[in-house]
Formats: structure tokens, C-alpha cells, sequence
């Protein structure tokens, strides 16, 4: 190969600051270019001899890059498979296919439509493949119509094309009218294969042996192919060496009876079942091993000699159910061998290693209905299959963890790490809220009817706050699969869960994004898949306090109290799950490709972990949620005075003094009007009173998500408050001039509202025309629960006692200094 025009990617480039998005994507055109000219090079070269070592022969190129989502990466690989197969074709080239992998078979399907509207012109045809289990996109109907006969083959490892669907001239009653063999049949002829992510653990050579000659893979993958479900992974250990060896034996070529193998296999089961025996629970030693070996048998051995043991059967397309269910119980220990093998190899690999204590081996004592049984657990992973291993093969991801990716690719480089700039995206974190998945579980009503009721109120709680941030605008929300129901309904909110969102373009104009907790598998899972992953002991025990930076996009740092782990992998594991949830959850919006005219504001409503990006501000949930003020708002009447608001609304304040601290600690009444000058009334308003905490204090405003509610978007709801002032018929004419705030549909009764809770009044009046002069910044919206949020947030204050919330020390201040009453 010509090193000149082969350029081998060995450096991982470090993220350098956001860039414009039309600079990221001509970064990752270029980058991606590259790729394609190596893979272009690549089938090129002459392969070497086989049995003959070429030193000059460089192996096929693993390359990925990482950017923000939305940056039209999808867009730009399909674009570089076009240009790699319409080189390939112009070379006439045989390997000018290319197989393309998404995480879901929807994915696929939109893939292969866009690469078709784009590309089908020049003469390029796409496919998309599903296994037999899936379900027809169109019809939903499954694409097999004998998967009793499917799943019966695939128990024993059997082929089950050729057992279950056509062998040579016996074919499936379904065959010619089988929705799994059109696809098929198509896939086997497109330039290019869009399919699942699973597809890469299987071999290529089922579309056509030596064809293609390009891997993309699109979206992370690195959890996929995982064993640790117990009933993949566990073997009974008093069932190692039992008589299955000698029903079932080693056998030569053909079905000949291989008499020393079967002896060696069995010697070598009984000593690690002996040594298994005598092992505590826990993951297995290097040492222990070592002295239960001690046979001139390895284990990596005795898998072959497995393998040796699976005989063929005469199942055919045509063979009657009873049959097969025949044949399927009498060679049923076949089930076990692909096991068995997958546990020599392990052992060998363990042995062969240089960790002395076992990631992927651990023992078990397990009590089921009253019997105890123990069991050797044999964790691991999927290998992708050398037919893809062995091509050019480029990843792309905006959450990759590219350490996770090694352990399926050891060999890919990091092409090129982009961090595209979001201008108009507005992100807000809100704490102060648990929002586990533990924490929204609903119990049983009947046995736990406390339990039930105080958790159906967090998610009524979390429901309100939703409606409070959405206002009524198109507006996402993504949380865990079991609490998505709880958004369901809200005008104009839409719902998705973690898990099914990643690559989804329909979201791209909504208006609010808001995300409810993260993906967070229990510290069980984590250690499992991370030693299934890893091959290394990962422990995951409860998850601890930590400390850990959140950046804000003004370039400032806070530290914030999240829950991690002490074990190094485990956190890797868990921050790839859970920040790469809610990063893919943002990018939803493409935020990336929005302007003035349309921004998008997100809400990431998560107590216990910070983002790998920056954001624009934090706020405390008690801040963000509607409160006594907001339905306040929502009866359309506010008044000026704490102490009329005890009176007009007890059921919200117990008290004066509770309603003055409500106006003090909230803050956007005296603020609204505090903002308005009113002829004859300065001194004697309550604003005046409140002058020092208003809108007007400098560095006493708290971090709001002000782009999203911005009052002057609501004029159609009132955002011109009507104002008016009235007089009580005190003693002797003390009674002082107050004013409130109304809303159009209240202006009708509100006087009598008024008399009703403060007694006669002497005089009111709606002022109107040039009395009421321009306020300086909007004021009260009504009509919507919580439409004031901004409102509130910036022009918010707090009171200096010793009842103000701690929690306020942690939150970010972004529109000058801090306040000197934080401050002390």
C-alpha cells in the first residue's frame, strides 16, 4: 500500500471550543472524506498470500468521530457511502456495498427512504433488513408467520434457513409469500444495507459472500450484544460432568464416536466441577483455577471438543410439528453446548489473563421454590462478527464513550471530536427535585395506600411544574418509560421515554424541550454489564456522595452534589448511560440548527448528576414551580398588599405574615408594581415598601429560564394587566389607597370580590388611558398556571433571616455580583 496516499488516523484529537454549525459540518465532511479515500485505498492494495506475512500490509481502517447531535452527521455518512459506492462501481470494484447500522429497524427505515430520495437518481438502491422476529414497518404484522418453528431451531443451533424455510426444493408453506424473504431478497441486491445494530454480531455472507466493502455504523452500540441475563449465563455446576457426556459424546468427523476425547472432556468437567464445589460465592480466582487445573487439556481444549459433540438433524421445512417438537426434546442438550463452550473459553481466557480476580466468572447460590441450587455465571459479550471486523469501518456518535467502544473495537481511532455551538438553545437545570425512578414507582393501592398516595402526589408535583414550564407551547418531555404517562394529555406537550428517542427528527421545532431524570441502570446491572463488557472485576456497590464541577456557558464553575460510584469503570458505565440519555434527549431539538426567528428552550430537570456540557443556569425547583403567587394569578386578582392577600385568599395564606414573606421571597408582585409609575400613588404603594428587593436592585435578580417565558409573547393573554385602586371606608378617612391587578375576566366582579373580603370600599377605580403609564418591563400575565416564570425568577428576591433556603448557596447568579445577603 502506498503510505504517501494511506494516511493511518493514530491520534485522538482533543475537543477544542463550540464551533459554528456550518463549520462543524464542513469539518466532518472533510473528515469523513478522508475516511472514504482510505477505505478506497484500502480495497485497492492487494491482500497478501494467504499463509505469506507482508509487513508493509496495513489491516482495514476502525475510525470514529464524536459531535453534537444535530449537526447532520446521519446526513453526512450517507452521503460519503454514496460517494464510496459510486467509486467502487466506476473501479468495478466487487466489493462496492455498503451495510449501514442504526440503533432501531425504524431508523433503518427512515435512513434507507432518505438515502433513495437523495441518491436513487444517480443509481443507487438502499434496502433495509429485519430479522424474522420483527414486525412488518407498514403493516405491523410479523414478518415470519412460523416463528413456532423459527425459535424451535434456533434452541438447538440449528440453521434455520435451511431447516425452517427452504432447503434446495422443500420450502415453508409461507415461503413464496413471506414478508422476511421479499426483504431479504431486496437486501441481497442493494448497493446499500440499512439494518439494526444487532445485525453486526452475524455474519455478512447472507447477503452475498465478498460484496461489500464498507461499515458505518451510526449512534452508539457499545452496550449492545451484552450476556448477563441469568437465564443466558447460568450453569448449574452438579450438572458439569453428568451422564449428558456419555449419551451425548465427542465424535469424529461424521457421527463416529470419538472415545479418548469424550474421556478427556469428561475428566477435565468433573475436576472444575469438584474445584467449582468447593469455592465460595464470588467471582473465581486466578489461583483457584490454577490448582483445579493441572490436565494436559487447556480449556479453550475442551471448547472444541464441545463443539464436537452437536450432531446434525433432519429437520427440514416440511417436517411436521409433532415431529419437530420430537427431535427438538430428544437433542435438547444441544441447547447447553454453545454454553458450555462460551464457559471453557471464558476460563481461558480469565487464566490466560493478568487480573487475579474474575470479571466475567462469578458463583452463585440461588433458592427458587424452595430448592437451592448453585451455579457458575458466565458473563460476556457478543464478538462482531469478522466479516465486518474485517472491512473499513467508520463509527459516528454524539455520546461516544470511545474506551467503551475499544472492547468491542480495540483497533478504532478517534477521527475527530466536534463541539458544534448552540446560540439560540437556552438550557436550564433544575434540582432540588428526586425524580428516580424508585421515587416515581407507584405501589400497590390496595396493600400500600400511603405509600401510593404520596407518591401519586410527586408525580402530580411533577405534572404541575410540566404544565408551568410548557405554557402552552409545543413542548417535549422525555423521562423514564413508566412515569410517561403522567405528561399525557397536557395541551400541545408531546411524550417520549429514554431508549427511543435516539436519531428521531421530528422534534426539530419545538419550542420547550424538558427532560425528567436520566437513565440509570441499579448498581447490579452496572456491575454486571460492566464486567460482561470489560472482562475486569467491576464492582458497583451504593452509589456515594460526590462532588462534581457544572459548567455554565459564561465560562464560570460550581460544584454540585452528585451520586457516583468508587469504582472507575462503573462510572464510565454509568455517565455513558446516563449523560448520553439526556444528551441525546436534547439534541431532540437540534438545537444546533435553530436562529432568532425559532430558539428552543430545554429544562433538564435532574437532581443527582451534572451535564459534559455547559448550561445557561441553575435554579432550585421551589424557584421554578408554580406557588401561591401563580394561583394567585390564575383567580385574576393581586393584590398589592400581603395583608390583603390573607384576607382576599386564606386558603392560600394562613397568614399576614405568610403572605408577606410569600411577596418577599417571591418577589414578582412588588416588582410588577414597582415597574410603573402611577400619578398620586409613589410614596404610598406598597412597591416602595419593596423598592430595595424590586426589579430595579442590581445583583438581586435569580437565574431564570427567560427566553422560553417571555411575557411579551402572551399579549393575547393579557399581558397588559388592568390595574386598579380602591379605597376601604376605614375610621375617620385613614383607610390608605390600594391597588391590584386584574385580569380582563375578573374586571366585572372584582370590586365585589374585594368588598367581600375587606369590607365597604369607599372608592374604586379602573385606571385607564394616560393614567396608567408604560411599565418598564412587562408585567403579570393571566390566564395560564405558571405563565410568569421569568417574570418571577429575574426580578426574584429573598429575605436575609435565617429561614432562607441553604440550597440558594449552590445556584448560579449570572446578571452581576452576588447579592450582599448571600454573600454574608
Amino acid at each position: 500500500m502506498n503510505a504517501d496516499t494511506f494516511v493511518v488516523i493514530d491520534q485522538e484529537e482533543r475537543p477544542g471550543g463550540p464551533v459554528p454549525v456550518n463549520v462543524a459540518r464542513e469539518q466532518m465532511r472533510a473528515a469523513i472524506d478522508l475516511f472514504i479515500e482510505q477505505a478506497l485505498q484500502f480495497h485497492a492494495t492487494p491482500a497478501p498470500t494467504p499463509g505469506v506475512i507482508d509487513l508493509n500490509y496495513e489491516p482495514a481502517p476502525h475510525a470514529a468521530f464524536r459531535t453534537t447531535t444535530g449537526s447532520g452527521k446521519s446526513e453526512q455518512m450517507r452521503q460519503g457511502a454514496a460517494r464510496f459506492v459510486l467509486e467502487q462501481k466506476r473501479r468495478r470494484h466487487l466489493r462496492y456495498r455498503v451495510v449501514f447500522v442504526v440503533p432501531t429497524h425504524r431508523l433503518a427505515e427512515e435512513a434507507s427512504s432518505k438515502m433513495l430520495a437523495v441518491f436513487g437518481a444517480h443509481g443507487i438502491s438502499s434496502a433495509i433488513y429485519q430479522s424474522r422476529e420483527a414486525k412488518d414497518l407498514k403493516t405491523g404484522e410479523p414478518l415470519c408467520r412460523n416463528l413456532e418453528a423459527i425459535k424451535a431451531a434456533q434452541s438447538i443451533g440449528a440453521d434455520v434457513q435451511r431447516t425452517c424455510c427452504k432447503k434446495r426444493k422443500i420450502k415453508c408453506r409461507f415461503f413464496d409469500d413471506c414478508a422476511f424473504q421479499r426483504q431479504h431478497e431486496q437486501a441481497n441486491k442493494a448497493d446499500v444495507v440499512f439494518a439494526a445494530h444487532e445485525l453486526m454480531f452475524v455474519t455478512l455472507n447472507r447477503f452475498g459472500k465478498d460484496s461489500f466493502g464498507l461499515v458505518i455504523i451510526d449512534e452508539g452500540f457499545s452496550l449492545k450484544g451484552i450476556l448477563q441475563d441469568p437465564r443466558q449465563t447460568r450453569m448449574k455446576i452438579d450438572a458439569l460432568a453428568d451422564d449428558d457426556l456419555t449419551t451425548y459424546p465427542v465424535r469424529k468427523q461424521g457421527r463416529e464416536i470419538s472415545n479418548e476425547d469424550t474421556k478427556q472432556l469428561g475428566r477435565i468437567s468433573k475436576k472444575l466441577q469438584a474445584a467449582l464445589m468447593q469455592m465460595p460465592d464470588g467471582r473465581l480466582t486466578r489461583q483457584a483455577l490454577i490448582d483445579a487445573g493441572d490436565l494436559n487439556i487447556s480449556y479453550s481444549t475442551a471448547a472444541k471438543l464441545e463443539y464436537k459433540r452437536m450432531v446434525k438433524i433432519e429437520l427440514r421445512p416440511d417436517t411436521s410439528a409433532e415431529e419437530r417438537c420430537r427431535l427438538i426434546e430428544e437433542y435438547k442438550y444441544m441447547r447447553q453446548i454453545r454454553r458450555r463452550a462460551r464457559m471453557w473459553k471464558a476460563l481461558e481466557e480469565f487464566l490466560n489473563g493478568y487480573e487475579p480476580i474474575a470479571g466475567r466468572l462469578i458463583l452463585e447460590t440461588v433458592t427458587e421454590n424452595g430448592v437451592t441450587t448453585r451455579y457458575l455465571r458466565v458473563l460476556g459479550k457478543k464478538e462482531i462478527h469478522k466479516t465486518f471486523t474485517a472491512l473499513p469501518l467508520l463509527h459516528g456518535d454524539a455520546t461516544m464513550e470511545i474506551e467503551l467502544v475499544r472492547h468491542h473495537l480495540p483497533c478504532i481511532t478517534m477521527l475527530q471530536d466536534i463541539n458544534v455551538r448552540a446560540p439560540h438553545e437556552r438550557i436550564t437545570q433544575i434540582v432540588g427535585l428526586a425524580v428516580g425512578k424508585k421515587i416515581l414507582a407507584l405501589p400497590d393501592e390496595a396493600k400500600h395506600p400511603d405509600a401510593y398516595a404520596k407518591q401519586q402526589a410527586r408525580r402530580d408535583r411533577l405534572r404541575r411544574l410540566v404544565i408551568h414550564l410548557a405554557q402552552g407551547r409545543r413542548t417535549l418531555v422525555v423521562s423514564q418509560k413508566h412515569v410517561e404517562a403522567v405528561f399525557e394529555n397536557i395541551p400541545n406537550v408531546d411524550t417520549a421515554h429514554y431508549g427511543a428517542i435516539e436519531g428521531l427528527d421530528k422534534y426539530g421545532d419545538v419550542e420547550v424541550l424538558i427532560t425528567i431524570g436520566r437513565p440509570m441502570p441499579s448498581p447490579s446491572s452496572i456491575a454486571m454489564s460492566g464486567s460482561a463488557l470489560t472482562g475486569r472485576p467491576v464492582t458497583a456497590g451504593q452509589r456515594e456522595k460526590q462532588q462534581r464541577p457544572i459548567r455554565f456557558k459564561d465560562g464560570s464553575e460550581r460544584t454540585m452534589q452528585c451520586q457516583g460510584y468508587d469504582n472507575e469503570d462503573a462510572n464510565l458505565l454509568a455517565r455513558a448511560i446516563a449523560e448520553g440519555g439526556v444528551l441525546q434527549a436534547l439534541g431532540r431539538s437540534r438545537a444546533v440548527n435553530r436562529t432568532a426567528q425559532n430558539p428552543v428552550e430545554s429544562f433538564v430537570v435532574l437532581d443527582d448528576l451534572t451535564l459534559p456540557i455547559p448550561v445557561d443556569a441553575l435554579a432550585h425547583v421551589a424557584d421554578v414551580e408554580p406557588n401561591e403567587i401563580d394561583e394567585m394569578m390564575v383567580r385574576g386578582l393581586v393584590p398589592e398588599w400581603p395583608a390583603d392577600a390573607a384576607r382576599l385568599y386564606p386558603d392560600l395564606f394562613k397568614t399576614r405574615k405568610a403572605a408577606e414573606h410569600k411577596y418577599r421571597r417571591d418577589g414578582r408582585v412588588p416588582a410588577a408594581f414597582a415597574a410603573a409609575s402611577y400619578s398620586g400613588l409613589g410614596g404610598n404603594s406598597a412597591a416602595s415598601s419593596y423598592s430595595g428587593l424590586g426589579a430595579n436592585s442590581p445583583g438581586l435578580r435569580r437565574v431564570a429560564p427567560q427566553n422560553a417565558i417571555n411575557n411579551s409573547i402572551y399579549s393575547g393573554l393579557g399581558a397588559n394587566s388592568i390595574l386598579c385602586r380602591f379605597k376601604t371606608a376605614g375610621r375617620g378617612g385613614r383607610a390608605r389607597v390600594r391597588r391590584a391587578l386584574l385580569s380582563a375576566e375578573v374586571l366585572s366582579d372584582a370590586r365585589g370580590r374585594i368588598e367581600v373580603a375587606l369590607g365597604e370600599l369607599a372608592s374604586f377605580e379602573v385606571i385607564t388611558g394616560e393614567q396608567q403609564s408604560e411599565p418598564k418591563r412587562p408585567v403579570l400575565v393571566w390566564g395560564k398556571p405558571g405563565s410568569n416564570l421569568a417574570a418571577r425568577l429575574a426580578a426574584q428576591t429573598a429575605s436575609p433571616s435565617s429561614g432562607s433556603r441553604p440550597r440558594a448557596e449552590s445556584l448560579q447568579w449570572p446578571f452581576g455580583e452576588r447579592p450582599a445577603w448571600r454573600a454574608a
